[in-house]
């Protein structure tokens, strides 16, 4: 028997940065990002069911109102006050692993524009490969960067007792987590309550597609591009 695939879409109400964030008004799509990550997922083949966890009645009545029904089980959470504040990611992550019906659980966010159908796709279909090598047990997105870098004062991209300044294609590259895709077994999540389990696959985003909207002029540089992808 396959396993059911369901996909975390975490929508706290408001944003600090970039005021309404979620459904501000987004390229071609009234209910901003939101609308656009739903589309994108409805998209997803081997996607079983939505789980929208969210604090925010613009977004139930959205679902409510726009699918009603649907070929994919979209499901929608009032998410409770305590896991609607700043700093409770840990405990969302717990909170979810325990109420989402599902055998593998992929987690991902609206801020994650053109990370698009193809993307979740193939991110899917590697998941699901490797589970049968057991190689890795969980998945997460990257953008890797040849730079350098240097933290806390010490640095961390090379060694300079060797070389002062190497060229940065012959730095080892840095891996940035990039949000846009967490994929785990439920059972192991709710173990490690966390995304990743103890030997994850980094997958490798390029160009775009791991791009993150975080502040003001993320959601304005998006806006600009989206044209040329979405066309």
């Amino acid at each position: 028997m396959s396993k059911k695939i369901s996909v975390v879409l975490p929508c706290r109400k408001g944003s600090k940065r970039v005021k309404n964030k979620n459904i501000k008004k987004f390229y071609e799509y009234e209910m901003g990002l939101f609308e656009l990550k739903l589309k994108q997922l409805l998209n997803v083949e081997k996607i079983d069911s939505i789980f929208v966890s969210t604090d925010d009645d613009k977004i139930i009545n959205f679902i409510k109102k726009k699918y009603p029904s649907f070929k994919k089980e979209i499901i929608f959470e009032k998410r409770p006050d305590h896991l609607a504040i700043d700093d409770c990611l840990g405990d969302l992550i717990i909170h979810l692993s325990q109420i989402v019906p599902t055998d593998i659980l992929i987690w991902t966010h609206v801020t994650s524009p053109f990370f698009t159908s193809e993307n979740y796709n193939e991110a899917i279909d590697i998941y699901l490969n490797m589970l049968e090598t057991e190689q890795y047990d969980s998945l997460v997105s990257v953008s890797s960067v040849h730079t350098f870098a240097i933290q806390g004062g010490k640095w961390i991209s090379h060694d300079t007792s060797i070389k002062k300044w190497p060229r940065k294609q012959d730095v080892e590259k840095i891996m940035l987590i990039n949000g846009a895709i967490y994929i785990i077994d439920r059972s192991l999540m709710q173990l490690k309550k966390d995304r990743i389990g103890n030997n994850p696959y980094f997958f490798e985003l390029k160009g775009l597609s791991g791009f993150d909207i975080d502040y003001e002029e993320d959601f304005c540089i998006a806006e600009k591009i989206a044209p040329c992808l979405f066309m």
